[in-house]
């Protein structure tokens, strides 16, 4: 009676795990596949760099989600910048449940000559909309907060300015 007991539970429990990883199966189906993942991604970063007039025909066929394209002299802030914005973009798109951190960025326009080019960084920082909070680490600021779009400005409300 025992072994009838235990086998009868034995099969309950059975079942159930089976239905339990018949739901998760149908949930991973609803996922996004590793290809389209990164195929949103690789669009998303293509953009960002023409955006940011970095666009290279060099880069083609070499942007992927898991090895950062190298960039050096005054791209390089331009291609680093693009391809996190181009994630957050992604994890935007696909709606991922992740939590969602603060972004730090130290001295975006360091190696920039150009005012134009220091405009465009600072516009593609502050239209990052996705995340709870962007903290931005850099000189003279005030002289580009101006070139923001005034629901930017909004974003910016709290300023360290050293002088």
């Amino acid at each position: 009676d025992k072994l009838n007991t235990r086998l009868g539970k034995n099969q309950k429990e059975q079942s159930d795990i089976r239905k339990a990883l018949k739901d998760i199966a149908k949930e991973l189906k609803s996922f996004p596949s590793k290809k389209e993942v990164e195929s949103k991604y690789i669009e998303f970063t293509r953009l960002n760099i023409i955006k940011l007039g970095a666009w290279n025909a060099a880069y083609d066929g070499t942007i992927k989600l898991l090895s950062p394209i190298k960039a050096q002299g005054t791209l390089e802030n331009k291609i680093i910048l693009s391809q996190f914005v181009g994630l957050f973009q992604t994890m935007e798109y696909f709606k991922t449940q992740t939590i969602r951190l603060p972004f730090v960025v130290d001295s975006p326009r360091g190696k920039e000559a150009s005012q134009e080019s220091s405009k465009e960084i600072l516009s593609m920082i502050a239209g990052i909309s996705m995340l709870p909070q962007v903290i931005l680490a850099t000189i003279d600021f005030n002289d580009y907060k101006d070139s923001l779009g005034d629901s930017d400005k909004k974003r910016y409300r709290h300023y360290i300015t050293k002088t």
